[in-house]
C-alpha cells in the first residue's frame, strides 16, 4: 500500500496532539481542529483537512477516541513519528559545516560562529546557504528599482520589462522579488521582516531581541526556524539565483 505524504502542516497538529487531553475534532468551518481538555468553545491550536486527517489515520498516527466520541487522538505509533522526526532535526542541527563553505556577509560569518551546547554548530551548511540565497535575493531585489517595503505586490509583467544587460539586471530583480513575495506568503511577513533585518540591515541577534522585546538568546531559535524553513522553500522555488 503507498504510504501518505505527511505535511507540514499535519505534523505541527499531531505535535500538539501529544500534548495531555488534546484531542482532534472536526471543526465547524470544515476540516479538523486540535482541542485540548475536551473543550470545543476554545480556540484550537492548530487545524488540518479532511486529506491530511486521512493521511494521519491511513498511517496509523492517530486513533478514534475509545470513550466512543467524535474525536480522535494520538496513537503510540504518532509519538514514535514525532520522536524520528525529532532525531533527525537533531542530527541535522548536529552536522558539522563542510570545509570548503566560506560566508562572504559579515551577516553569515557571525552565524556561523554560533554554536550549540555540545560545541557544534547552531546553523547547519543547508541553513546558511538557504541565508546566503535570501542575502542576494534581497540586493538583486534592489537593482534597477526604489527600495520597495511591500514585496508581497505583483511582479511587473513579462511585456513591460526592460531588455536587460549583459548581466541581465532587471529580470534578475524581478525574479529575486518575485521569491521574497513567494517567501512572504508562505512564511508570514514576520519572519520576512526578521530575515531582512538580519541580512539586509545586518543587524545583529542581540539588536533584532532588543528591538522585539524577545528574551535573550531567544533570536537564534527564531532565526534557526526561519532558515530551517528557507532551506525547504529554495530548491522548490528552483532558486540558483546568479551573483549580482
Amino acid at each position: 500500500m503507498q504510504r501518505q505524504l505527511i505535511t507540514k502542516t499535519a505534523r505541527a497538529a499531531l505535535q500538539r496532539l501529544s500534548r495531555p487531553g488534546a484531542v482532534l475534532r472536526a471543526h465547524p468551518r470544515g476540516g479538523f481542529c486540535v482541542a485540548t481538555g475536551g473543550d470545543a468553545r476554545r480556540r484550537p491550536s492548530a487545524r488540518v483537512s479532511a486529506p491530511e486527517m486521512r493521511a494521519m489515520a491511513s498511517e496509523g498516527l492517530i486513533e478514534a477516541d475509545k470513550t466512543g466520541a467524535q474525536c480522535w487522538r494520538i496513537a503510540e505509533a504518532g509519538r514514535a513519528y514525532l520522536q524520528r522526526q525529532e532525531s533527525a532535526s537533531k542530527a541535522l542541527t548536529d552536522a558539522a559545516l563542510p570545509s570548503d563553505f566560506t560566508p562572504q556577509s559579515p551577516a553569515l560569518r557571525r552565524l556561523r560562529a554560533l554554536s550549540n551546547a555540545a560545541g557544534g554548530a547552531w546553523f547547519s551548511a543547508a541553513e546558511l546557504r538557504a541565508g546566503e540565497r535570501f542575502e542576494r535575493d534581497h540586493r538583486l531585489s534592489l537593482l534597477g528599482a526604489r527600495v520597495m517595503a511591500d514585496w508581497s505586490a505583483p511582479p511587473m509583467d513579462r511585456g513591460r520589462r526592460q531588455a536587460s544587460g549583459a548581466g541581465g539586471g532587471p529580470d534578475c530583480a524581478i525574479e529575486a522579488r518575485t521569491r521574497l513575495a513567494a517567501i512572504r506568503q508562505a512564511f508570514g511577513a514576520n519572519y520576512l521582516a526578521l530575515l531582512a533585518d538580519i541580512f539586509g540591515d545586518e543587524l545583529g541577534l542581540e539588536e533584532i531581541e532588543r528591538r522585539r522585546a524577545w528574551p535573550p538568546r531567544s533570536g537564534k531559535v527564531v532565526l534557526k526556524m526561519a532558515l530551517s524553513m528557507l532551506a525547504d522553500f529554495y530548491p522548490k522555488a528552483g532558486s540558483d539565483v546568479r551573483a549580482a
